[in-house]
């Protein structure tokens, strides 16, 4: 009786690990790798994105994306909440941002 037990136990453990392992290898099979290409087309996209949107030119689009280390979410947020010339003036100063 006492090995019917432990059998049980022990095979309980093994589907508890089992299942771990399942889900372990499931989460992670979701991961992509991420190729300088396609880094590169993503980061293009988000700078023209700015400078269309912001009417600036590509240096000064890529000053205010590095300001805000890419993070465009962060970048229209900070421009909704506190106007364009304050989203400049906090990456860099507005007047070295508007010089041409």
């Amino acid at each position: 009786m006492d090995n019917d037990y432990r059998g049980s136990s022990g095979e309980k453990e093994e589907d508890d690990i089992l299942s771990s392992k399942s889900e372990y290898l499931t989460r992670h099979s979701l991961v992509k790798v991420i190729t300088k290409e396609s880094l590169l087309a993503a980061e293009r996209k988000d700078l023209c994105r700015v400078m269309e949107s912001l009417s600036l030119r590509e240096h000064h689009s890529r000053t205010l994306l590095i300001h805000y280390h890419w993070d465009i979410e962060m970048l229209f947020s900070v421009l909704e909440e506190k106007g364009k010339a304050r989203l400049l003036e906090e990456a860099g100063g507005e007047g070295e941002l508007n010089q041409d």
